[in-house]
């Protein structure tokens, strides 16, 4: 990741620091909006739980709305679990270092429906 790529991955995570069902919006970076688009990326990790109990959430990038998301109730996972399930939220190695370099535990969130 480049180091703009950086500031803008830590931006988003700033603004999200409100709680996803506080503001009806799941904001993240361009590259994991396209692969929940494609139907490639079937979990979504945050590094903090949040209630997700009977909400949908508009998916956003910096620039642009991509549909609306509902989510399952979120499981802890621990970073051993969380490389393994890779192809299943996409994120690399570097990413997660990137974006929450301090985190030993996450929540992943199935994508239960996206439209």
């Amino acid at each position: 990741m480049s180091s703009s790529a950086v500031s803008r991955a830590r931006a988003v995570l700033q603004k999200l620091r409100a709680g996803p069902a506080a503001r009806g919006a799941i904001e993240v970076l361009p590259r994991m909006a396209d692969l929940i688009v494609q139907g490639r990326k079937t979990i979504l990790v945050k590094a903090t739980r949040f209630s997700v109990d009977k909400c949908s959430f508009t998916l956003a990038t910096q620039h642009a709305l991509h549909g609306t998301l509902v989510l399952g109730a979120p499981e802890e996972i621990l970073l051993g679990k969380l490389r393994e399930t890779r192809a299943s939220h996409g994120l690399s190695d570097s990413e997660i270092a990137l974006l929450w370099p301090k985190a030993a535990k996450f929540w992943a969130y199935p994508i239960t429906s996206f439209t």
